[in-house]
């Protein structure tokens, strides 16, 4: 009996295995390019471990496979198309046989209600898109335009309540866009900027690991989903996650909203008022179409999809366009005297923002992440399909017009009211970034500060985790860094006159420092005075010398050895702030300049430079 089962067992596992890999060959077998699959895992695990984001590694599988080719996630097929009359095809020609979005691994039956406009095939997603397409329409926009000029405005005086400090862009405009939205669709009375729970929930459902078991068994096995709809049940009634906490808020203003209606109080004017009057929870179907009707799991469903879609793809666009306009001050220039010319005033209106035509294509060369700013405005006659942005066809994104405005908006709001700044680049940043090792970038905002000092070894930032453990002061942190990553210099010897160099600059560093704060707009002061009686004799002391080291070192580029070091980050790091507020200050030192250039031009730095990812305000 135990040998029949056995050899049952063995026959069961040769089927499963059989089966399993030929999904695993199913591209090498038709001939299809593609990185090449594990078995069971499929490409998994190359987006798990690649260190980088999802879009970044099919890019390059792109350029090493081509414009079209396959890989698969899990057991799921998956063929990447970037060859641009043939995503035109798909997306406008052939819609009647591409018509429906990929399933992704959780998803329910095509027909459940739980499902959104974009999950949705079919019937299903035409009633969905033609009762939601009321919502973003001109007229829509133009009645939600003084709410959304309200939420700019109050990010402003948030972000003037930082003034001289460094900010996380991309968190601001997540509270701007999360008030916005949250307004429009669930009908949220009063700002809650810095204090609106489903900024959090959102931002923590982003940032979710995609590698999580019940994700790698939804792929592995997409048969079982259909049978763990008890495990997602259980989920939604006591789990602790991010994505149900946001559907059971939903689900409770839905509640409320329709207990207010029954009641008999005034109605409001926001996208869930307008599902409601669309509810019936018997959705007929008369000769094949159904009625334009929502059940109320649709309307929490849909409501939901709003809040995420609206809340980090244009909260991200903004997030961009400000950092590509820290990079290139003549374009923010440029976009601000158009904001100047065409608007000029502070009661601005809805055509008057449709007129911001340098505004648009700032947003839209963003979108296609192209920071080089010379080809900004160039004519072309590409197809339409090379930008899908906001996606094409009848799928097209139907809040497209409403991120334009927000966008447009927190522009002309912000320009208005300060300069944009790269914030300062760090050595620490930039050993991480020419090392091509992963790191988390944590930003503590001023208000969570106090209760975190006296967690810290001195009290102080920055602070370096290694494996749980701490390590604080900067110099400690650049050197260490240096040391792990080769960076520190070819010899002892050499290491040591790093470190002394580092040190000197130091001291350097404290004695100027009150001048450049006033020199940057930091501060207030005498510029004329601090320059003559502190700058200058500050920089005639020490740049002598460095002068000296540079031409001593045989003017190579460095001022340590003939290899990158971390002092030469440092120093180049601060030579450029000097630059940008003192253009003329170091004339007499043609030496250190050149050699900043040649440090800043090593093609992993410049990289860099051109893409670091904060800005200052």
């Amino acid at each position: 009996m135990i040998v029949v089962f056995l050899l049952i067992g063995m026959v069961l596992l040769f089927l499963f295995y059989r089966h399993h890999n030929k999904r695993t060959r199913h591209w090498s077998d038709r001939r299809v390019p593609g990185p090449k699959p594990e078995f069971l895992l499929g490409n998994l695990r190359a987006f798990w471990t690649a260190g980088k984001a999802r879009a970044v590694l099919l890019k390059e599988w792109t350029e090493q496979y081509g414009k079209v080719y396959g890989y698969l996630e899990g057991q799921q097929q998956i063929r990447v198309i970037s060859d641009v009359p043939l995503v035109s095809e798909i997306f406008i020609k052939r819609f009647d046989y591409f018509h429906a979005p990929a399933k992704i691994g959780l998803q329910g039956a095509d027909n459940s209600d739980h499902i959104h406009m974009a999950q949705a095939r079919g019937a299903q997603w035409k009633r969905l898109r033609t009762l939601s397409t009321d919502a973003f329409s001109v007229k829509a926009i133009r009645n939600v335009f003084p709410t959304i000029k309200d939420s700019a405005r109050q990010i402003v005086k948030f972000i003037e309540k930082k003034e001289g400090e460094e900010i996380d862009a991309q968190r601001y405009f997540r509270e701007y866009t999360m008030d916005i939205i949250s307004k429009i669709t669930l009908g949220m009375d009063d700002c809650q900027m810095f204090e609106n729970e489903m900024v959090g929930w959102c931002s923590e459902f982003f940032s979710a690991p995609r590698n999580s078991w019940i994700f790698v068994l939804a792929a592995v096995f997409p048969s079982m989903v259909q049978h763990m709809k008890i495990l997602f049940f259980v989920l939604f009634l006591f789990g602790d996650i991010p994505i149900v906490k946001l559907s059971k808020h939903i689900q409770k203003v839905v509640v409320d909203r329709k207990r207010s209606r029954d009641a008999g109080e005034t109605t409001r004017s926001d996208i869930l008022e307008m599902f409601l009057d669309a509810e019936s929870e018997d959705v007929e179907v008369i000769g094949g179409k159904a009625k334009n009707k929502l059940t109320t799991n649709e309307i929490v469903a849909n409501c939901k999809l709003f809040l995420l879609a609206g809340f980090d793809t244009t909260s991200i666009t903004i997030s961009k366009a400000v950092h590509f306009l820290a990079n290139h001050e003549e374009i923010q220039q440029r976009l601000r005297d158009e904001i100047d010319d065409v608007i000029g005033h502070e009661n601005y209106d809805f055509e008057e923002i449709g007129s911001l035509r340098y505004a648009e294509a700032v947003i839209k060369e963003t979108l296609r992440h192209h920071p080089i700013a010379s080809g900004w405005l160039e004519n072309t006659t590409r197809d339409r399909a090379a930008f899908l942005a906001f996606g094409e066809g009848p799928r097209i994104c139907l809040g497209m017009k409403m991120a334009f405005v927000e966008a447009k908006i927190a522009l002309v709001e912000v320009l208005r009211n300060f300069t944009i700044e790269k914030t300062k680049n760090t050595v620490a940043r930039q050993l991480f970034h020419l090392a091509g090792v992963p790191f988390e970038d944590i930003r503590i905002p001023g208000t969570e500060w106090p209760a975190l000092k006296d967690k810290t070894p001195f009290g102080q930032l920055p602070l370096l985790e290694v494996d749980g453990k701490p390590l604080p002061q900067s110099f400690a942190i650049s050197r260490y860094l240096a040391k792990e990553f080769g960076f520190a210099g070819n010899s002892p010897f050499e290491s040591a006159w790093v470190d002394a160099i580092a040190d000197q600059h130091k001291d350097y560093s404290n004695e100027i420092r009150p001048a450049l704060g006033v020199f940057m707009g930091r501060i207030e002061g005498d510029k004329e005075q601090l320059l003559k009686d502190v700058a200058i004799p500050t920089r005639d002391k020490y740049f002598v010398i460095l002068e000296r080291f540079a031409k001593e070192n045989g003017s190579n580029g460095h001022f340590v050895g003939s290899s990158l070091t971390w002092v030469d980050l440092l120093i180049a790091d601060h030579v450029s702030i000097l630059l940008k507020y003192l253009p003329d200050f170091l004339e007499k030192y043609p030496t250190i300049v050149q050699t900043v250039k040649q440090i800043e031009s090593t093609p992993k730095l410049k990289e860099w430079i051109g893409k670091r990812p904060d800005t200052a305000f």
